[in-house]
């Protein structure tokens, strides 16, 4: 019921601004003759690209409690963000009412990427030689349908290169997720130094994730025309705005899983995203079958 209730909410937003623009556009365009149909321009193409996030960490849990003044070691290290690539790819609808505005609306597949590794140790207190270091490094994957929407204003509205500033939302419905964990470390309770490492395991993590998360963006990027062709890169900061762990399943869900430390915090994804559009046009002028470049 959430998600049909966002997804109505969306439409609504967009017819909205859509008869808005509409209806300024023929205000605005009455008196010069030209029309609202020829200042305006809707186009559909393709967006891709890369991404990269950075989870930020509310409430960190562990499948131990510890005793020492000083935590014990047993907190998680996440990995930086650009060791965390995914990557989007997806259809792209968008609407101009005049050059200096456009309003977009995406339907992407988003595979989101994170990790961390933990470090858990083991000495004799007779015989400190005798000690045992393991190390467990685990990766995410969490994949999303995502819904953004958003304005763009072009700073430069005329010519063939055009910069421009952009804010928007974004909701997601999550479909799946899975997890790979690397265990490897240091063995010298053996009589010598050994180090080993195990192969990845790998196992789908879904039930650890909630349904759907959603939050904003700002950015901005640069508009290349060729012909009648946008070529546009943007560059986006994404924000989420709810916790994606799903608190129910924190522990219960997590026993088949290899390796200590699996056990889920509560977190936002926030994530760098880099984009690729082509954007045809789909408003032709009647007489020569030219289409209207704005």
């Amino acid at each position: 019921m959430q998600v049909k209730k966002a997804l109505k909410h969306i439409f609504l937003l967009v017819a909205g601004f859509t008869c808005l623009v509409h209806v300024a556009c023929a205000q605005k365009f009455k008196k010069s003759g030209i029309g609202a149909f020829g200042a305006s321009q809707w186009y559909v193409g393709l967006q891709m690209g890369a991404n990269f996030s950075n989870p930020h960490p509310i409430v960190s849990y562990s499948e131990f409690s510890v005793n020492s003044l000083d935590g014990g070691g047993i907190e998680k290290q996440y990995h930086k963000r650009f060791k965390n690539s995914g990557k989007q790819i997806g259809l792209k609808t968008a609407f101009s009412p005049f050059r200096s505005v456009n309003v977009s609306l995406s339907g992407l597949y988003f595979d989101y990427a994170y990790g961390y590794t933990n470090t858990f140790g083991w000495q004799d207190q007779e015989s400190p030689e005798n000690a045992l270091e393991l190390n467990y490094d685990h990766e995410h994957h969490i994949t999303y349908l995502e819904f953004p929407l958003v304005a763009r204003y072009y700073l430069v509205p005329k010519g063939k290169i055009k910069p421009h500033v952009q804010a928007g939302f974004y909701y997601g419905l999550m479909l799946n997720a899975h997890k790979e964990v690397t265990e490897s470390g240091i063995d010298r309770a053996s009589g010598g130094q050994v180090a080993f490492s195990q192969p990845a395991y790998a196992t789908f993590i879904t039930p650890l994730y909630v349904k759907s998360q959603m939050g904003y963006l700002l950015g901005g990027g640069l508009t290349y025309r060729v012909g009648t062709l946008n070529m546009t890169l943007d560059v986006h900061h994404k924000k989420g705005l709810n916790s994606i762990t799903n608190t129910k399943n924190r522990y219960s869900e997590t026993r088949q899983i290899l390796g200590f430390g699996n056990v889920q915090d509560d977190l936002k994804l926030n994530n760098l995203e880099i984009s690729f559009s082509l954007m045809f046009p789909l408003k032709f002028l009647t007489k020569d079958f030219k289409p209207i470049v704005l």
